[in-house]
């Protein structure tokens, strides 16, 4: 029984990772991060973080998310940040839009399996 790091995530419209791209490029000029930046191609938008789980936790997972269902939404960028300013190793960018109900639905449907 392998355990794997999992979480639910949308993957980023090709405009919003080009201004991502733009910011990541901002920060390695102004010297604000030393590491590693996070390929365009793995860009997304995390919706809910699982932890290390199994095979058979991510198949449940997916039988109690079948039925939702949301609206195409909109979003923007917004500001970002870091977890720790101590440690940076990540640098999140807010989005401001109706994203959060899809995430309200994601715990609910999956909160007898995982922390909301």
């Amino acid at each position: 029984m392998e355990l794997k790091r999992r979480f639910i995530a949308l993957n980023l419209p090709t405009d919003a990772i080009n201004e991502i791209k733009k910011i990541q490029k901002l920060i390695k000029d102004k010297n604000l991060f030393i590491g590693k930046f996070t390929e365009l191609e793995n860009l997304h938008l995390t919706l809910k973080f699982l932890g290390e789980i199994t095979n058979d936790e991510v198949d449940e997972a997916k039988e109690k998310l079948n039925d939702i269902s949301f609206k195409i939404f909109e979003g923007q960028l917004g500001e970002f940040g870091v977890f720790s300013d101590h440690f940076v190793k990540i640098i999140w960018i807010e989005l401001i839009g109706d994203v959060f109900e899809l995430q309200k639905q994601i715990d609910e449907k999956l909160k007898n399996l995982y922390k909301p």
